[in-house]
């Protein structure tokens, strides 16, 4: 459980996040692929986008620090249907 706070943070975030016409949905995930907030608009099991971002974004910081290009500033997973972004 996060804490109140923080909830109220992420909460605002997303509200702002929402107002983008672009944007369909919103996932907040912490570090070990727990859910913190989220605001997807599709029919999708939540509980598996946790885990799956986790392992996404660690394996590509295990990539790039092993080839030594930097530091991961984000990644992009795209589709015909959208661009997904961790």
């Amino acid at each position: 459980m996060i804490d109140t706070h923080l909830k109220t943070q992420l909460e605002k975030a997303t509200l702002a996040l929402d107002k983008t016409t672009d944007i369909e949905g919103i996932l907040i995930v912490a570090i070990d692929g727990r859910i913190l907030h989220h605001n997807l608009r599709v029919d999708v099991d939540i509980n598996l986008f946790g885990p799956m971002s986790q392992v996404i974004s660690n394996s590509s910081y295990r990539l790039l620090n092993s080839s030594g290009q930097g530091e991961m500033e984000r990644v992009l997973v795209e589709s015909s249907g959208g661009k997904h972004y961790f």
